[in-house]
Protein backbone atom coordinates (compact mmCIF):
# COMPACT_ATOMS: atom_id res chain seq x y z
CA UNK A 1 0.00 0.00 0.00
CA UNK A 2 1.42 3.48 -1.02
CA UNK A 3 0.13 5.83 1.69
CA UNK A 4 1.46 9.01 -0.03
CA UNK A 5 -0.85 7.86 -3.35
CA UNK A 6 -3.88 6.79 -0.60
CA UNK A 7 -3.63 10.67 0.89
CA UNK A 8 -3.27 12.43 -2.70
CA UNK A 9 -6.69 10.12 -3.41
CA UNK A 10 -8.01 10.91 -0.37
CA UNK A 11 -7.86 14.19 -1.05
CA UNK A 12 -9.35 13.83 -4.61
CA UNK A 13 -12.01 12.10 -3.11
CA UNK A 14 -13.42 14.76 -0.28
CA UNK A 15 -12.90 17.73 -3.69
CA UNK A 16 -14.97 15.49 -5.03
CA UNK A 17 -17.28 15.10 -2.41
CA UNK A 18 -19.70 18.14 -2.53
CA UNK A 19 -22.27 16.36 0.05
CA UNK A 20 -19.10 16.56 2.47
CA UNK A 21 -20.01 12.79 3.19
CA UNK A 22 -16.74 12.20 3.29
CA UNK A 23 -14.84 14.48 5.11
CA UNK A 24 -14.61 12.97 8.82
CA UNK A 25 -11.86 11.87 9.72
CA UNK A 26 -9.96 10.87 12.93
CA UNK A 27 -6.84 11.77 14.06
CA UNK A 28 -3.86 8.69 13.48
CA UNK A 29 -2.67 7.11 16.29
CA UNK A 30 0.85 6.95 17.40
CA UNK A 31 3.29 4.61 17.23
CA UNK A 32 3.50 3.97 20.84
CA UNK A 33 -0.59 4.07 20.80
CA UNK A 34 0.08 0.79 18.67
CA UNK A 35 2.87 -0.84 20.83
CA UNK A 36 0.33 -0.57 23.66
CA UNK A 37 -2.60 -2.20 22.05
CA UNK A 38 -0.13 -5.14 20.27
CA UNK A 39 1.40 -5.60 23.93
CA UNK A 40 -2.20 -5.50 25.66
CA UNK A 41 -3.09 -7.97 23.25
CA UNK A 42 -0.26 -10.09 22.34
CA UNK A 43 -0.67 -9.38 18.63
CA UNK A 44 1.09 -7.79 15.65
CA UNK A 45 -0.92 -5.59 13.00
CA UNK A 46 -0.72 -6.31 9.51
CA UNK A 47 1.67 -3.55 8.03
CA UNK A 48 -0.71 -2.05 5.45
CA UNK A 49 -3.49 -1.75 8.72
CA UNK A 50 -0.62 -0.64 10.99
CA UNK A 51 0.94 2.23 8.61
CA UNK A 52 -2.88 3.09 7.64
CA UNK A 53 -3.72 4.11 11.18
CA UNK A 54 -0.12 5.09 12.37
CA UNK A 55 0.17 8.02 9.08
CA UNK A 56 -3.31 8.24 7.44
CA UNK A 57 -6.31 8.49 10.06
CA UNK A 58 -7.38 5.99 12.86
CA UNK A 59 -11.49 5.71 11.93
CA UNK A 60 -13.37 7.78 9.54
CA UNK A 61 -14.11 8.06 5.96
CA UNK A 62 -14.10 4.72 4.68
CA UNK A 63 -17.13 2.12 3.25
CA UNK A 64 -19.41 2.24 5.63
CA UNK A 65 -17.13 4.39 8.38
CA UNK A 66 -13.85 2.45 9.05
CA UNK A 67 -14.38 2.28 13.02
CA UNK A 68 -11.37 3.30 14.87
CA UNK A 69 -9.07 0.73 16.70
CA UNK A 70 -10.67 0.73 20.25
CA UNK A 71 -13.66 -0.52 18.69
CA UNK A 72 -11.93 -3.50 17.62
CA UNK A 73 -14.66 -5.71 19.46
CA UNK A 74 -17.59 -3.67 18.89
CA UNK A 75 -20.77 -4.99 19.91
CA UNK A 76 -22.63 -2.65 18.08
CA UNK A 77 -25.48 -4.58 16.85
CA UNK A 78 -23.62 -8.46 17.37
CA UNK A 79 -26.42 -10.71 16.66
CA UNK A 80 -24.48 -13.76 17.80
CA UNK A 81 -23.63 -13.89 21.24
CA UNK A 82 -20.58 -15.85 20.70
CA UNK A 83 -18.90 -12.99 18.51
CA UNK A 84 -18.37 -11.13 22.16
CA UNK A 85 -15.89 -13.89 23.46
CA UNK A 86 -13.42 -13.09 20.61
CA UNK A 87 -10.30 -13.85 21.75
CA UNK A 88 -7.06 -11.66 19.42
CA UNK A 89 -4.85 -14.23 21.11
CA UNK A 90 -6.55 -16.86 19.44
CA UNK A 91 -6.09 -17.89 15.78
CA UNK A 92 -9.21 -17.16 13.67
CA UNK A 93 -9.50 -20.69 12.19
CA UNK A 94 -11.15 -20.13 8.99
CA UNK A 95 -9.75 -20.64 5.59
CA UNK A 96 -13.48 -20.53 3.07
CA UNK A 97 -16.49 -19.70 3.47
CA UNK A 98 -18.68 -21.14 6.38
CA UNK A 99 -22.53 -21.18 7.42
CA UNK A 100 -22.93 -20.41 11.15
CA UNK A 101 -24.61 -23.81 11.60
CA UNK A 102 -21.55 -25.94 9.60
CA UNK A 103 -19.41 -24.19 12.66
CA UNK A 104 -19.26 -26.72 15.92
CA UNK A 105 -18.29 -25.21 18.90
CA UNK A 106 -15.36 -26.99 21.30
CA UNK A 107 -13.03 -25.91 23.94
CA UNK A 108 -9.61 -25.78 21.11
CA UNK A 109 -11.85 -22.57 19.44
CA UNK A 110 -13.11 -21.08 22.44
CA UNK A 111 -17.33 -21.45 21.14
CA UNK A 112 -15.91 -17.97 18.75
CA UNK A 113 -16.05 -18.46 15.07
CA UNK A 114 -14.10 -15.17 15.13
CA UNK A 115 -11.09 -15.28 17.24
CA UNK A 116 -8.28 -13.12 15.73
CA UNK A 117 -10.22 -10.84 14.04
CA UNK A 118 -10.68 -7.10 14.44
CA UNK A 119 -13.83 -5.39 13.58
CA UNK A 120 -13.37 -2.78 10.79
CA UNK A 121 -16.44 -1.26 10.07
CA UNK A 122 -20.28 -2.32 10.65
CA UNK A 123 -22.06 -3.00 7.73
CA UNK A 124 -25.44 -2.65 8.93
CA UNK A 125 -28.22 -5.61 10.48
CA UNK A 126 -25.51 -6.72 13.10
CA UNK A 127 -23.30 -7.56 10.32
CA UNK A 128 -19.58 -6.55 9.97
CA UNK A 129 -16.27 -6.49 7.86
CA UNK A 130 -12.73 -8.00 9.96
CA UNK A 131 -9.48 -8.02 9.56
CA UNK A 132 -7.63 -11.29 10.73
CA UNK A 133 -5.06 -10.95 12.73
CA UNK A 134 -4.01 -13.97 14.65
CA UNK A 135 -4.05 -17.26 12.34
CA UNK A 136 -3.39 -18.65 8.94
CA UNK A 137 -5.71 -15.72 7.06
CA UNK A 138 -3.61 -13.26 9.04
CA UNK A 139 -3.85 -9.89 6.89
CA UNK A 140 -6.98 -10.65 5.15
CA UNK A 141 -10.22 -9.44 5.43
CA UNK A 142 -13.49 -10.96 6.10
CA UNK A 143 -17.07 -10.33 6.36
CA UNK A 144 -19.50 -11.49 9.08
CA UNK A 145 -22.39 -11.56 7.46
CA UNK A 146 -24.33 -14.48 9.80
CA UNK A 147 -27.32 -11.52 10.51
CA UNK A 148 -28.35 -11.82 7.15
CA UNK A 149 -26.70 -14.76 5.29
CA UNK A 150 -25.69 -16.88 8.04
CA UNK A 151 -22.26 -17.34 6.49
CA UNK A 152 -18.92 -15.73 7.14
CA UNK A 153 -16.69 -15.66 3.64
CA UNK A 154 -13.30 -13.99 2.88
CA UNK A 155 -13.34 -10.84 0.89
CA UNK A 156 -11.80 -11.69 -2.58
CA UNK A 157 -10.45 -9.51 -5.75
CA UNK A 158 -12.12 -10.07 -9.08
CA UNK A 159 -9.51 -13.07 -9.73
CA UNK A 160 -10.36 -14.80 -6.33
CA UNK A 161 -7.26 -13.96 -4.61
CA UNK A 162 -7.61 -12.71 -0.75
CA UNK A 163 -7.78 -9.18 -0.35
CA UNK A 164 -5.73 -7.55 2.18
CA UNK A 165 -6.86 -4.60 4.13
CA UNK A 166 -4.91 -1.89 1.84
CA UNK A 167 -6.39 -3.90 -1.35
CA UNK A 168 -9.62 -3.10 -0.02
CA UNK A 169 -9.88 0.19 0.90
CA UNK A 170 -7.48 1.09 -2.14
CA UNK A 171 -10.24 -0.22 -3.82
CA UNK A 172 -12.91 1.73 -2.46
CA UNK A 173 -11.32 4.37 -2.71
CA UNK A 174 -11.04 4.48 -6.22
CA UNK A 175 -14.69 3.09 -6.91
CA UNK A 176 -15.62 6.11 -4.72
CA UNK A 177 -13.47 8.74 -7.39
CA UNK A 178 -14.91 7.44 -10.44
CA UNK A 179 -18.44 7.41 -9.15
CA UNK A 180 -17.92 11.28 -8.35
CA UNK A 181 -16.29 11.95 -11.70
CA UNK A 182 -18.94 10.33 -13.73
CA UNK A 183 -21.74 11.47 -11.85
Amino acid sequence: MDIEKLKEKLVRLIELDTEGEYEFINEPLTENEVYDFEKKYQIKLPSDFRIFITQLFDGGVGPFQIMPLQYWDSIHNVHYLDSLGNNLTKPFLLKDKIFQEDFVPTESNSNSIINGTIRICHIGCGNFIFLVVNGEEYGNMWVDDRASTNEIFPLQSANYDRMTFGQWYDKWVDERITHFENS
